[in-house]
This record gives C-alpha cells, sequence and structure tokens, in this order.
C-alpha cells in the first residue's frame, strides 16, 4: 500500500493510541461504524420573534445563534470525521494532512464574539436557587444542573409583548438554555 493512501502524520510515533485507535478496528472483522443519536428535533420548534428578547440576545451576542436552525445529520460524514480524529495530536488525520478546529472556526461559523475572558465557574452550585435568581421560577424535576429542555419551552416560548423586563430577561437567559 502506498504511503499516501493512509491519512496520518509522517511521523506515526505520535499516534500513541494507534491500537485502541477506530481506525485500526475498521480492518477487522465484525467493524460497525459508530451511530449517531439526534436530540435536537426539538430545536427548531422555539423561533423566538419578541422583540425585546431579540434585542437581549444581540447584546449578549447570541443573536446569530438564535438564527440557526438545525441541520440534519449526515450520519456517514461524521462517522468518517470520527475515524479521523486523534486525541493524541486534537486534529483530524485526513489525506492532505492535519486539520484543527480552532475557536475562530467556531466564532466565524456560529456568530459568537470569542474575545474576552473565558467564562467559567465552580462545580458546586445550588441548582434550584440559581434557577429561581436567574429565571424566576424553579423546574419541579431539577436534577443536579439538569433542566428538561421541554420544560424551559413550555414556561418561556410564549411571553406578551408588553412582559414585564424581569420576564423579559428570563426568556432570553432561557432561550440562550435551549
Amino acid at each position: 500500500m502506498d504511503d499516501h493512501d493512509e491519512p496520518g502524520p509522517i511521523d506515526t510515533s505520535v499516534l500513541t493510541e494507534q491500537p485502541r485507535h477506530r481506525s485500526t478496528l475498521i480492518r477487522e472483522e465484525g467493524y460497525s461504524p459508530v451511530q449517531f443519536t439526534e436530540h435536537g428535533r426539538k430545536l427548531n420548534r422555539w423561533q423566538c420573534e419578541h422583540p425585546a428578547v431579540l434585542d437581549l440576545l444581540r447584546r449578549a451576542g447570541f443573536y446569530y445563534v438564535s438564527r440557526l436552525r438545525r441541520l440534519q445529520l449526515d450520519q456517514s460524514l461524521l462517522g468518517a470525521l470520527v475515524e479521523r480524529w486523534r486525541r493524541e495530536t486534537q486534529s483530524f488525520h485526513l489525506r492532505h494532512g492535519e486539520m484543527s478546529i480552532t475557536l475562530m472556526d467556531v466564532a466565524v461559523i456560529m456568530g459568537l464574539p470569542v474575545d474576552g475572558g473565558a467564562v467559567t465557574g465552580g462545580g458546586s452550585y445550588q441548582w434550584a436557587e440559581l434557577c429561581g435568581l436567574l429565571l424566576g421560577v424553579v423546574p419541579e424535576d431539577i436534577r443536579g444542573g439538569e433542566i428538561k429542555i421541554d420544560w424551559l419551552y413550555q414556561q418561556f416560548h410564549d411571553i406578551p409583548l408588553d412582559a414585564p423586563p424581569a420576564i423579559v430577561r428570563a426568556t432570553a437567559r432561557a432561550y440562550i438554555l435551549f
């Protein structure tokens, strides 16, 4: 086999996990491709059109994300990318060379600002209290930091045009979470 038929680095010593990598398994009998499960079908359901909420989304830098719609997953393309991702180098190994996705790529595709300090936080919160503070309401079945997407939609998707500022702010936060 020609050296150019296999995607990967010229110096293969950097691929320390090759024996356990999917690309090794492909050659074995009984190989099955990665199966992806779509959880995003509900995301197109909430199209925020409330002017005050849209203004807050613009100010927060999330307006363009709010205009994106969920796309149909291409199972074959995603499977091919998974099979070419190398954790050791944090890059895809393709026939033409290595390729990485940068923060700037994400910023351009999603229209998100990426300048400024990183947004981080600790791991221990009083989640019900935090929901009450930021959303004005606490879901009954909150577990850890998990809020059901259906609950967000039901609580916040249809607010009146003359909603008080606190409700508008809570709706913008809920939409960003959604």
